[in-house]
C-alpha cells in the first residue's frame, strides 16, 4: 500500500514538473525574429535536457529512495525556480510531506491507489507504444534526410530556417513534434513556414501523379496511372512461372464509393493468372478515375494502358535476370464496363448481345432475347459487319498482338448469374405472376434460410440472410443460394416444372463451378440451353433479359 502511495505521488510530480517546464518554454516563444537563432539553441538545450532526464531516470537503481529520485528531477531541470528548489531540500527527510505538498498542485488527486495502478499501466503501455511509433513509422525516409542535409550545409552561410532543418534532420525529430512546432513559429515568428513537416523538409515524395480527366456530362475528374510493370515486380514469384509466361487477367468496372454520392471510381485492374492455384495472386491497380459517372473520354482513359501493355508483350518483362513473356489471358467486365470500353451497344438496346447477332424486341418496356442468332467472330467485330452493335472504334484495337474481341472478354458470373440471374428468380418467386409464393411458403422458406445460417461451415465467410432480405443479398449469397442450399429449401415449396427448371441451372453451374468444369462443359451447355428455352414458359417473356439470354 505505501509502495502504491509512493508511486502515486511521484508520478504527479513529474507531471507537475513538466506541465511547468512546458509552460516555461511556451513563454520563452514570445520573441522576436533577432532572437531566432538563440531560440533555436535553446530547443536543443531543452531536447537533450529531455533525453538526459529520460535516461537517467530508467536508469536510476530500484534502492534510491523516492526523495532522491525528486531531488535529481528537481536538480537536472535547469528550468525550475529556486523557490522550488529551496521547498525539495527543506522536506527532503520527510517522504510522506514532500509527496503531499506536491499532489496539492494535482488534478487527480483523489485517484485511489488500484485506479492508479490500473491508469499507470496503461499510460505507460501508451509512452512505449508512442516511443515504438516514433522510432518505426514516424521518422522520415533516411535516405532522404542525408541528401537534403548535404544539400543545405553545402549553401555556406545559414539562416535561421536553414538551422532549423539541420536540427530537424541531425536530431531525426518526428512529424508529429515537428508539425506543431512550425505551426507555433508560424503563427509567431516566421508566417512563410510551411505547415507540413514533410513541405518543411522537402521528404514528400509522390510515386504517382494526378491529371484532370472530364467525366460523364463534362464533369471534371481526376486520373493517375500507376503502371503495369510495378505490380508485377511486386508481387510475382519467379519461382512458380518454369515456362517464363506471365499470363494477365484485367478487369475494368465502376464502384460508387458513397451510395449518397454520385461520383464513382473506375480502377483497371490486373491479377497474374497461375493456372496450379488460380487463387495464388491477388489483383493490383494500374490505373484510377474518380468523378461523376465513366470517364468521357475513353482513349484518353485506356491510353497509358495500351501504351505499356504494349511495350510489354512485345519485350517482355525482366525479373530476376529472367526475361518473361506476357500474355493476355482475357478481359473481366460486367455487361456496362465491357460496351464502355469496346464501343458497343449497351445490354437496353436491341443490338447488344455481344455473343450473337440477334435483334431484341420489348416486352411491357421490357429489352428481351427470345431467339439465338448467328455467333459473332473476332473477324467480324473488327471489320464492322454489324454496324448497329457498335458506338465508335474501341482503343482497344491498338493492342498488338490483337485479341479477340469475342472469346477473351469473358462473361461475369458476378453480375449476369449471381447479382442478375438468381435475383431475377427470387423477385419472380416473391412478388412474380406465373411462379409465386403463397404468404405461408414465404413464412417457411424465411425460416429454412434462418435455420441454415447456423449449419453452413466457417469457410463460407459470408454467412447467407433470410430470404426476406433477398433484395440486399450480395453475390456471395446468391451463390452460396444457387450452387449448395437452394435444392433443399425450394423442393418442397416450388411446383414441380418449375423447381425441375431451378435444378437445370443448378447442376450446370455446379459442373462449371467444379475443378473438372472441362470434362462437364457439354452436358452443362445443354442444361443451360434448355434452362433458357423454357424459361418463357416458366415465367414469362419478360423474365428472358440479357442476363439470362448469355
Amino acid at each position: 500500500m505505501e509502495g502504491s502511495l509512493k508511486r502515486m505521488r511521484k508520478h504527479r510530480c513529474i507531471k507537475y514538473l513538466q506541465k511547468r517546464q512546458k509552460s516555461e518554454l511556451n513563454e520563452q516563444f514570445e520573441f522576436s525574429t533577432n532572437g531566432f537563432s538563440a531560440v533555436i539553441n535553446n530547443i536543443n538545450d531543452n531536447f537533450n535536457l529531455h533525453d538526459q532526464n529520460n535516461h537517467e531516470e530508467l536508469n536510476n537503481d530500484s534502492g534510491h529512495s523516492s526523495d532522491n529520485d525528486i531531488y535529481e528531477v528537481h536538480q537536472n531541470n535547469d528550468e525550475l525556480s529556486n523557490d522550488d528548489c529551496e521547498h525539495i531540500n527543506n522536506d527532503n527527510n520527510s517522504d510522506n510531506d514532500v509527496w503531499n505538498n506536491v499532489a496539492e498542485h494535482s488534478s487527480s488527486a483523489n485517484v485511489s491507489d488500484d485506479e492508479y495502478e490500473n491508469q499507470g499501466a496503461i499510460e505507460n503501455e501508451d509512452e512505449y507504444e508512442d516511443y515504438g511509433e516514433m522510432e518505426n513509422q514516424d521518422e522520415f525516409d533516411h535516405q532522404g534526410e542525408i541528401e537534403n542535409l548535404a544539400e543545405i550545409e553545402n549553401q555556406g552561410e545559414l539562416d535561421e530556417i536553414s538551422q532549423l532543418k539541420i536540427w530537424a534532420l541531425q536530431c531525426k525529430i518526428p512529424k508529429k513534434h515537428l508539425d506543431p512546432l512550425l505551426k507555433i513559429l508560424r503563427s509567431r515568428v516566421l508566417p512563410d513556414l510551411p505547415k507540413c513537416s514533410k513541405t518543411f523538409l522537402n521528404t514528400c515524395k509522390s510515386l504517382y501523379t494526378i491529371e484532370a480527366m472530364i467525366g460523364a456530362n463534362d464533369s471534371p475528374g481526376e486520373y493517375t496511372y500507376l503502371g503495369i510493370q510495378i505490380g508485377l515486380k511486386s508481387c510475382v514469384n519467379v519461382n512458380m512461372h518454369q515456362d517464363k509466361i506471365l499470363r494477365l487477367d484485367f478487369n475494368i468496372d465502376g464502384v460508387k464509393m458513397k451510395k449518397s454520392s454520385s461520383r464513382t471510381l473506375w480502377p483497371i485492374l490486373c491479377r497474374v493468372f497461375y493456372e496450379p492455384s488460380p487463387s495464388s495472386y491477388k489483383p493490383f491497380v494500374v490505373a484510377l478515375f474518380y468523378g461523376k459517372g465513366k470517364p468521357k473520354d475513353t482513349n484518353k482513359y485506356l491510353d497509358q494502358f495500351i501504351l505499356e501493355l504494349n511495350y510489354l508483350l512485345k519485350n517482355g518483362l525482366v525479373l530476376d535476370s529472367n526475361n518473361f513473356k506476357i500474355e493476355i489471358r482475357c478481359f473481366i467486365c460486367d455487361i456496362p464496363a465491357k460496351s464502355f470500353i469496346t464501343h458497343t451497344k449497351s445490354h437496353t438496346s436491341f443490338n447488344g448481345c455481344s455473343k450473337c447477332d440477334v435483334v431484341a424486341r420489348k416486352e411491357n418496356c421490357t429489352t428481351v432475347y427470345l431467339t439465338l442468332g448467328e455467333k459473332r467472330t473476332d473477324t467480324d467485330f473488327r471489320a464492322f459487319t454489324d454496324p448497329e452493335h457498335h458506338t465508335g472504334v474501341s482503343p482497344l484495337i491498338s493492342i498488338d498482338p490483337e485479341i479477340d474481341f469475342i472469346n477473351q472478354f469473358v462473361i461475369d458470373p458476378m453480375h449476369l448469374l449471381y447479382l442478375g440471374l438468381n435475383s431475377r428468380m427470387f423477385e419472380q418467386w416473391m412478388n412474380g405472376d406465373k411462379v409465386r409464393l403463397s404468404a405461408s411458403q414465404k413464412i417457411k422458406l424465411n425460416l429454412l434460410t434462418s435455420r441454415i445460417k447456423k449449419d453452413i461451415p466457417q469457410e463460407f465467410h459470408r454467412k447467407m440472410r433470410p430470404s426476406e432480405e433477398f433484395s440486399d443479398y450480395k453475390a456471395v449469397e446468391h451463390r452460396f443460394f444457387l450452387l449448395y442450399c437452394g435444392p433443399f429449401v425450394l423442393k418442397n415449396l416450388l411446383g414441380d416444372r418449375a423447381f425441375n427448371h431451378f435444378m437445370l441451372l443448378h447442376v450446370a453451374c455446379r459442373m462449371l463451378s467444379s475443378s473438372k468444369a472441362m470434362n462437364f462443359a457439354t452436358m452443362a451447355k445443354s442444361y443451360l440451353e434448355l434452362y433458357v428455352e423454357e424459361a418463357p414458359k416458366v415465367y414469362k417473356p419478360e423474365f428472358v433479359s440479357l442476363n439470362v439470354h448469355y
